[in-house]
């Protein structure tokens, strides 16, 4: 086992096109981080737009209560208000700029909660009248981003920039009162950190997808194309010496899904290190948002949210390759067996739409070839299909790459080759 292991690695080193995509990942990796750090708000930033509200604030504070002095009536006890409001937004940032200069997050947190107070009484007011609206901002959106405050005040984690993250859009927010408002909602909706953790949860949004499994089909495709399956192919080789079969078929499987592994792993790294390297690491306990039935929802840490993302990630890879491995057989034409592959997933994927009147739907491994929408359960609101989990996504994928790989063993057997 270990000297087909050796072989399989030696394969590796000497396929120059490799090289040329591990290359390629690299300065795409590094292009998309200096284009998200471009538009990240970074702490210096943050401090400046906190002083600058306690500013507004404090002059707002003095010249009401100089225009109070000559009110009277009604207009006199709406000043009031307005007046006491601004003095907890003012309160509420010096809270802020205290937090940011003591390095006291929760303090920090403290003061955006007060800011944003009067949103969520609001919100709890018209819970039960708008339950059900697409208007923003929802009930649920408004909601969601104080109990996502309150979690970073619990976890003491770092602010990734200041408001912004708190007032964006969630799935319910469909319907706006005019194009600004809609504009202004996008834009704010429009987030991005380069912080170690954060960039890593931009990365992995397009690399656990079908985007990332090509790639990685194509880095590692000459593992299972090129052995020759045909009569004079290379493969008859290992047939002369003393090696069990079972053993060969497993060094493939293990070489292709380790290497995937490590070209995933060494991602991370890179991705990790540019944003600590520019930036910092940022907190593995940010908060990221799940969807649940009937408008409920959950928080999941990034960091429990990439693993989890790794894994139902790592179950799409082995569909991929049994897929491939499936191609290579039938055909025995490496440009042919990828070219089949990448069709059929891309089709696969594509076809989803018109499979969900039927009650096994969930069972089609092509719905879970993009990892993110699965996980934090925009798949299921966007469909309104509750049957498309996680643990359905793990379960579905692992029964259809066994059903895949048992029907190319069969077609070895049928074709006479490696295994008659």
């Amino acid at each position: 086992m270990l000297q087909l292991l050796r072989l399989e690695w030696t394969k590796m080193k000497r396929a120059k096109f490799s090289y040329f995509l591990i290359g390629l990942l690299l300065i795409i990796v590094s292009s998309y981080f200096f284009y998200i750090d471009k538009k990240t708000m970074k702490q210096d930033e943050i401090e400046a737009f906190v002083a600058e509200n306690i500013m507004y604030y404090q002059d707002s504070i003095v010249a009401t209560e100089e225009e109070l002095k000559s009110l009277t009536g009604t207009e006199k006890e709406y000043r009031e208000s307005f007046l006491e409001n601004t003095k907890r937004q003012h309160e509420g940032f010096q809270m802020m700029q205290e937090g940011l200069e003591r390095k006291n997050w929760p303090l920090y947190w403290q003061g955006e909660i007060l800011n944003f107070i009067s949103f969520e009484e609001r919100a709890l007011k018209d819970l039960e009248i708008y339950k059900n609206s697409y208007l923003y901002p929802t009930p649920f959106t408004v909601l969601v981003h104080m109990d996502k405050m309150r979690w970073m005040e619990e976890k003491s984690v770092q602010p990734l920039a200041s408001g912004l993250e708190n007032q964006g859009t969630t799935l319910y927010d469909q319907d706006f009162s005019e194009p600004l408002v809609q504009q202004l909602a996008q834009s704010l909706s429009s987030f991005h950190s380069s912080t170690g953790t954060y960039f890593l949860f931009h990365l992995f949004q397009y690399g656990f997808s079908l985007v990332g499994l090509i790639f990685l089909l194509f880095l590692f495709s000459d593992i299972l194309t090129k052995e020759g399956f045909g009569r004079n192919g290379p493969i008859h080789l290992l047939r002369t010496m003393p090696i069990r079969r079972s053993s060969f078929w497993l060094s493939k499987a293990f070489t292709v899904m380790a290497g995937s592994l490590l070209i995933v792993s060494l991602t991370a790294i890179i991705g990790v290190g540019l944003g600590t390297l520019f930036n910092r690491l940022g907190d593995w306990q940010y908060p990221i948002l799940i969807y649940g039935p009937e408008r409920t929802y959950s928080f999941l840490s990034i960091a429990q949210f990439l693993s989890k993302a790794g894994g139902l990630f790592v179950l799409v890879l082995a569909f991929g390759f049994s897929l491939l491995f499936l191609f290579s057989v039938l055909t025995n034409r490496a440009i042919l067996a990828i070219g089949l592959t990448i069709i059929v997933l891309v089709l696969g994927q594509a076809l989803t739409e018109q499979t969900f009147l039927l009650s096994w739907t969930q069972w089609i491994p092509f719905h879970y070839l993009t990892v993110y929408p699965i996980l934090n359960g925009e798949y299921t609101i966007i469909h309104n299909n509750t049957l498309f989990t996680y643990q359905q996504g793990l379960l579905s994928l692992a029964i259809s790459t066994l059903i895949v790989l048992i029907v190319t063993f069969c077609s070895i057997k049928l074709r006479k080759g490696v295994m008659s």
